[in-house]
């Protein structure tokens, strides 16, 4: 018998009812995207991902990256789980920022 699978945290927006979303990570690689996914999932978070563009490439090519949005209530410790796995560079919640000034959805 194969190990069992655990059932992933992502879910689609519409999951969260009429609960804030709060933009807490955006994975610039596909790498970054994995271990973020991964991390969330094994900490039980629901959270939702969505295609964002990153900026332009030397070339003048858009960029886009991966937005991880979570409950509006959990945002810092999401934020905190992903620094402490080495993904500082892309959390855009930590104990110094006001999640009221960061993107958020409803």
């Amino acid at each position: 018998m194969g190990p069992v699978q655990k059932s992933m945290a992502r879910v689609e927006p519409e999951a969260f009812g009429d609960r804030e979303l709060r933009r807490v990570f955006i994975a610039a690689t596909l790498a970054e995207a994995l271990r973020a996914e991964k991390v969330l999932t094994e900490r039980g978070v629901d959270y939702v991902v969505e295609v964002e563009p990153l900026g332009r490439t030397l070339l003048g090519s858009d960029r886009f990256g991966a937005a991880f949005y979570v409950a509006f209530s959990q945002a810092r410790y999401c934020g905190s789980q992903l620094v402490a796995v080495g993904l500082a560079p892309g959390v855009l919640i930590d104990d110094e920022t006001d999640p009221e000034s960061n993107d958020s959805r409803h």
